[in-house]
């Protein structure tokens, strides 16, 4: 039996000296304008929940006092104390009263804002020690319109202007572009404009790019919200570019216009020649000057 001590032993020092992983926690993605649950459940059935106090708070790095937390909600002793709420939860949190006796300390948030963005809620429950409990990350998400696409025609040879425009996103979308069936991997970007709603904080989003695309190609631009991993897509045709009649002329008018003007220049310079010649042509004697008629 000595070997099998020794070997329990040896166990228990590998098992010591192993490092303890803190385990990852979970995250629930909600949709703004919606509801969305925390989910909480204990493992045993709680007693004497009369008599006992329950808080939901949450801290959030984004919120302007990132360093206190906030109250969602408070249970205590039978009864909710809502004036106790944190005023960006005021009317926006509720449990689930019948279930608190069987362990579900779920609660539910409605409607979810942009605010609620990155919060980490716990439940701090009296019978245990108010040792925080079900953290859970709150991801506030939004999805993108449907992009609107458009082209228009550029001085370059084989390129074509497209401008991909989407709204009502959150966080910042992501865009990409397909020519026929191909994945455009680096286009020409030429002007991003990303706007945020003052009152909703989703963005509205503005891309023009430069492609190597040719008449009758199929352009597709895709819109992705990186946290739902969500595409919306819009696919145009390219048409041919028009020339604009005045710029076609004036494109042969302006050096036709100089040719005109070097035969002009030099018919007036051949003139004063001839007739210089013609009026200043000077006798063998050098004493008189005759006109002769050519």
């Amino acid at each position: 039996m000595g070997w099998l001590k020794v070997f329990l032993l040896l166990v228990g020092l590998a098992n010591c000296r192993r490092p303890r992983t803190t385990p990852a926690v979970p995250t629930v993605t909600a949709l703004i304008g919606q509801g969305v649950m925390i989910p909480c459940s204990i493992p045993h059935r709680p007693t004497g929940l009369n008599e006992s106090r329950i808080y939901w708070q949450a801290s959030n790095p984004r919120s302007k006092k990132p360093h206190e937390d906030m109250v969602l909600l408070v249970y205590n002793r039978g009864k909710m104390e809502n004036h106790l709420r944190t005023a960006l939860y005021m009317n926006r949190t509720r449990l689930f009263p019948g279930q608190l006796h069987d362990g579900n300390f779920s609660l539910y948030i409605d409607p979810v804002k942009i605010e609620d963005d990155r919060a980490k809620v716990i439940v701090r429950y009296e019978k245990n020690d108010f040792k925080p409990l079900c953290p859970t990350y709150i991801r506030v998400t939004a999805r993108n319109s449907k992009p609107a696409v458009h082209s228009s025609c550029t001085q370059g040879e084989g390129l074509v202007e497209v401008t991909c425009a989407t709204q009502g996103g959150f966080p910042e979308p992501t865009f990409s572009w397909r020519i026929q069936n191909h994945t455009v991997l680096r286009p020409q970007e030429m002007t991003r404009t990303m706007e945020r709603d003052p009152h909703s904080g989703t963005f509205s989003a503005d891309l023009t790019v430069q492609l190597n695309a040719s008449e009758g190609q199929t352009t597709t631009c895709l819109v992705t919200n990186p946290v739902l991993q969500e595409t919306v897509s819009t696919s145009i045709t390219i048409q041919s570019c028009k020339v604009d009649p005045q710029v076609n002329t004036a494109s042969w008018l302006v050096p036709v216009a100089l040719l005109v003007a070097l035969v002009f220049v030099f018919l007036v310079a051949l003139g004063a020649y001839k007739y210089r010649r013609m009026e200043y042509q000077v006798t063998p004697q050098g004493s008189t000057t005759s006109v002769t008629v050519v």
